[in-house]
């Protein structure tokens, strides 16, 4: 009825892990003189959104890589946490195509956001499948 967990780590979620690491990586690389600039603003012209711009980044980067590593360790809650991510990567790209946004955001952006729907749909597909399940038990 269930099969029997892998004895190893599936090479899926060493890859998935891989993959979210770089995912996490990037923009933090690319796009530090954004986050700079937008602390930097909120500290001279707007100090109480500040407190929500610190705590968010101070989050999104200690959360993060522990999320990861502890997805790639096999955690079940970490697979939730996955899940849950995925799921509202879906709704909000929902709602971003429905919304007339694009005459804010350039094109690219449209396309960056179908490849995140993609991905997350195939994160919903691979780890809810049989042999991923039982090997985050």
């Amino acid at each position: 009825m269930f099969a029997p967990p892998p004895p190893t780590r599936p090479a899926g979620v060493s890859i998935l892990s891989g993959v979210m690491a770089l995912w996490f990586l990037t923009p933090l690389l690319r796009m530090a003189h954004l986050y700079l600039r937008l602390i930097l603003n909120s500290i001279l012209y707007q100090p109480h959104v500040f407190d929500f711009y610190l705590l968010y980044f101070a989050g999104m980067i200690l959360l993060e890589p522990a999320i990861i590593f502890f997805f790639w360790r096999g955690h079940e809650w970490a697979r939730w946490v996955v899940l849950i991510a995925a799921m509202y990567t879906l709704l909000s790209a929902a709602f971003q195509f429905v919304q007339p946004i694009h005459a804010v955001h350039p094109p690219f952006f449209f396309l960056i956001a179908i490849a995140e729907s993609l991905a997350a749909a195939f994160l919903l597909y691979y780890l809810n499948t049989r042999t991923i399940r039982a090997w985050f038990r």
